[in-house]
């Protein structure tokens, strides 16, 4: 199922806008000599047993060093291009974001700050998936954010919120990642929170 996103809440950042590179790296690795990460991501799962409802509320903050490098956060599994200002540089098919296995039933709520830098040339055809996977990594439901939803520059980066019906609590892990490439385009995300709603 795709559903197409509609942005809220927008969220002010302050800071100067750093120009990203159009030079693509290859897909980084997280460095296993990286120090252990001073901001926690936490995971809490809750299930009532009256009820049988099971929550998930999983939030994480990025560590990025000056050589681009993210620090390491246990259970998540990154794959970018570069990295800046504790934000993750998401610019190729093969790059995303994914958060631990966990368990949920009921609808999940996604959401995390976005902007992106664009070349003089770009196309405007990017896109990024909001994902929804299973336990083995198959896709169950999925929401799109079009690249006109994507404020442009750091100085307006905002909060994006996205909600996945999780129908029959399939959903294990969430995936945050490129869809459809566009010429000259870098989106950085950070501050992602995965959390249970009614």
């Amino acid at each position: 199922m795709r559903k197409e996103f509609k942005m809220l809440l927008p969220l002010i950042v302050l800071g100067t806008l750093v120009g990203c590179n159009n030079k693509t790296n290859p897909s980084s690795t997280l460095p296993s000599s990286s120090k252990p990460s001073s901001i926690s991501s936490s995971i809490s799962s809750v299930i009532t047993p009256s009820s049988s409802y099971s929550s998930v509320d999983m939030s994480v903050a990025f560590e990025v060093n000056d050589n681009g490098e993210v620090t390491e956060v246990a259970g998540w599994n990154i794959n970018h291009t570069k990295a800046k200002d504790d934000a993750i540089c998401l610019k190729k098919v093969e790059d995303y974001i994914e958060t631990p296995v966990f368990n949920a039933t009921g609808k999940i709520q996604v959401s995390f700050t976005i902007y992106k830098e664009c070349g003089a040339t770009a196309d405007g055809k990017l896109e990024l998936g909001v994902k929804g996977l299973d336990e083995s990594g198959n896709e169950i439901e999925s929401v799109t954010v079009k690249d006109a939803d994507i404020p442009s520059g750091k100085d307006k980066a905002q909060l994006i919120k996205v909600t996945l019906n999780n129908t029959n609590s399939k959903i294990k892990k969430i995936r945050i990642g490129i869809d459809k490439d566009a010429k000259v385009t870098n989106v950085y995300v950070k501050d992602v929170n995965i959390k249970s709603v009614k």
